[in-house]
């Protein structure tokens, strides 16, 4: 199988971790990675947040201790070294020019994996699919910073990773595989997100075999939440209170949705959720 690895210059330690994991464990399938180049908006952009990290975030425990947890990713990364092979570069992330050159690479597959949200004209050219992974259990915990909102709403249930196909909104592609992070009453946010992300990358793999197999998908109604970025404020909050539940979500945070599973077609036994 084909399988382009989309991501950026800079993809980060989960990311690198999870194709480091993919590509050791995998050997059989064929990766072309495809890289996008910041254009000149995006380097000021990054510049000036960069700038904002340098003057603001260092004296943040919400800075420090997400370094600590890149730093214990890229350690653990390094355990499956990796040399990048077949490698091309686009200039953005949903353009007709980065749509023309992933047609020409024909792939079975997608892997978004740093890139940026991805738009129905690039997600929907492989012919198995693009998918991410998604640290929380989507689509119940959906948005960025899942396990720091799971723990900080008390929804301890939906700290974890799923593996899930890309679709038009965010998170709530068709579940592919998914595990829930064992927390502990003392566990702390570092402990909780770097579990959460070994276990992403041990599940990639795995997703990369389901979908392999004949499968149908099945629906239900559930209830979702959506969150976006963390303020080191509450950060600050969920840490003085030992990393427990601070306050309860909003009901403005909640709305009905279908969660998509996949079945395989001969057991009809669902896709692992632990």
């Amino acid at each position: 199988m084909k399988i382009v690895l989309f991501t950026s210059e800079k993809m980060g330690a989960i990311n690198e971790l999870n194709l480091n994991t993919l590509i050791n464990i995998k050997k059989e399938h064929e990766y072309v990675f495809v890289f996008v180049k910041k254009n000149a908006k995006s380097k000021i952009l990054n510049f000036k947040f960069e700038l904002k990290k340098l003057f603001l975030y260092p004296f943040t425990d919400w800075y420090k201790d997400q370094k600590k947890i890149s730093n214990l990713l890229k350690k653990k990364a390094s355990e499956f070294p990796l040399k990048k092979k077949k490698i091309h570069h686009v200039t953005a992330v949903n353009s007709k020019s980065t749509e023309e050159k992933i047609k020409k690479l024909n792939p079975d597959l997608i892997i978004q994996c740093g890139a940026g949200i991805l738009k129905e004209n690039i997600f929907s050219i492989p012919t198995k699919g693009t998918i991410n992974v998604h640290h929380g259990i989507a689509p119940e915990l959906r948005g960025i910073a899942s396990s720091f909102w799971g723990m900080y709403y008390g929804l301890n249930e939906y700290i974890g990773t799923t593996v899930h196909f890309i679709d038009k909104t965010l998170d709530t592609g068709a579940v592919i595989i998914q595990k829930r992070t064992e927390i502990s009453k003392n566990s702390s946010f570092i402990e909780t997100s770097f579990q959460t992300a070994i276990q992403g990358a041990k599940l990639l793999p795995d997703a990369v075999d389901l979908i392999l197999d004949e499968y149908e998908v099945e629906k239900k109604e559930i209830d979702s939440f959506y969150f976006s970025r963390v303020h080191y404020s509450q950060y600050n909050d969920l840490k003085k209170n030992g990393f427990q539940k601070v306050k309860s979500p909003e009901i403005s945070k909640t709305k009905k949705k279908f969660k998509s599973i996949l079945v395989k077609k001969n057991t009809r036994n669902q896709y692992k959720c632990d």
